[in-house]
């Protein structure tokens, strides 16, 4: 059995770290809270249907007889269909492994019956913490890098050799959806980012001053007209996600034209990014998913991104929300470990493609 607590990194002495407070908790990165980009659905099971209701079609023509003719335009209905998968992991920790090195988590007095059950202790504690954080980074990588075909770049694939594809193979995440079905390269709402197809990391990283400028006005072009719509209104949200090498070059392109007093706005105590009124957001964990695992040494695999959608465009599928960050730990006597499990059931579906608009 492995133990959760990797010690090998740990210098034992005299002067070890005796409380919690002594120790530095890394950071974690974040892309906010779930429902500020996506619509959460919840009690979905197995082949739920999500029902598409259409547009009627021309209606209203002169009418020359008493008796007109019938309108042959019908209402389409179409439908995809929520397939969530369960997800889950299992972590171990013995108090064995970790006692007799680490004073940062304390002994215990006595062996019997305590020594070995740690469910409400410090070192559990710190498990549980890190645990929901992970979980949290999880939901992100499957929903919008999940790939069933996952292979890895010497394999045909893109994903960097060494990666585990268990991590990512579960279900079809937003960006795969994207490429394969909803806005590939052939659609009217796919905008190309040309220094993606480069050579090396070098050329991929040559930006034009003015390239996030002209890329957020190409999207806007390509827009639907119900999309911008929807921007003009105000009435749903709609959200420009992007890798930060485009929101960077565009807050720089912003300041070279003195144009940010007139371009962000303070919102919920921070600054915001906007464009024409819809909400530029940093896309650094795409940025760290791309660089660790879609990376083949020599250049990465498509590192500008941006979409711009609705959150109810890219809905989350889930049996209970309480489940996206839920822990379970008990003590097992027989093999004295201390566990912690979660189990989920999520699925990721990108509905329509005329209220959004792809970049890559």
């Amino acid at each position: 059995m492995a133990d959760i607590f990797d010690l090998t990194g740990l210098t034992i002495n005299p002067e070890e770290a005796t409380q919690i407070s002594q120790a530095v908790f890394e950071y974690v990165l974040e892309s906010g809270e779930l429902a500020d980009d996506h619509d959460i659905h919840t009690g979905i099971q197995w082949k739920t249907q999500i029902p598409f209701i259409g547009v009627l079609g021309l209606v209203g023509k002169k009418i020359l007889k008493c008796k007109p003719d019938a309108n042959g335009n019908v209402i389409p209905i179409s439908e995809k269909m929520w397939d969530p998968i369960l997800i889950g992991d299992r972590f171990e920790h013995c108090a064995v492994d970790a006692n007799p090195m680490f004073k940062l988590f304390q002994k215990l007095k006595k062996i019997n019956p305590d020594f070995y059950d740690r469910i409400d202790s410090d070192e559990l504690g710190v498990v549980a913490s890190r645990l929901i954080e992970a979980m949290k980074e999880m939901v992100q990588r499957i929903i919008w890098f999940g790939d069933k075909t996952a292979a890895l770049n010497t394999g045909g694939g893109v994903f960097t050799v060494g990666t585990d594809l268990g991590f990512f193979n579960m279900l079809d995440g937003y960006w795969k959806q994207i490429f394969s079905i909803d806005i590939p390269t052939t659609s009217k709402y796919y905008v190309p980012i040309a220094q993606n197809a480069t050579a090396n990391y070098t050329t991929q990283s040559t930006l034009a001053d003015d390239f996030a400028f002209t890329l957020f006005k190409n999207m806007w072009k390509k827009a639907d007209p119900r999309l911008k719509q929807l921007v003009r209104q105000g009435t749903v949200k709609v959200k420009i996600h992007a890798t930060s090498s485009i929101v960077e070059n565009w807050e720089n392109f912003k300041e070279n034209k003195s144009l940010g007093f007139t371009l962000d706005k303070v919102e919920d105590g921070g600054l915001k990014n906007f464009f024409r009124n819809i909400e530029v957001k940093t896309r650094y964990d795409w940025d760290s998913i791309i660089d660790t695992y879609q990376n083949n040494g020599t250049k990465w695999n498509l590192p500008h991104r941006a979409l711009m959608t609705t959150s109810g465009n890219i809905p989350i599928g889930t049996v209970s929300t309480e489940d996206l960050e839920k822990v379970e730990s008990f003590y097992d006597k027989y093999h004295e470990v201390n566990v912690m499990d979660f189990r989920l059931k999520m699925d990721a579906k990108f509905l329509e493609d005329y209220l959004a608009v792809a970049a890559y």
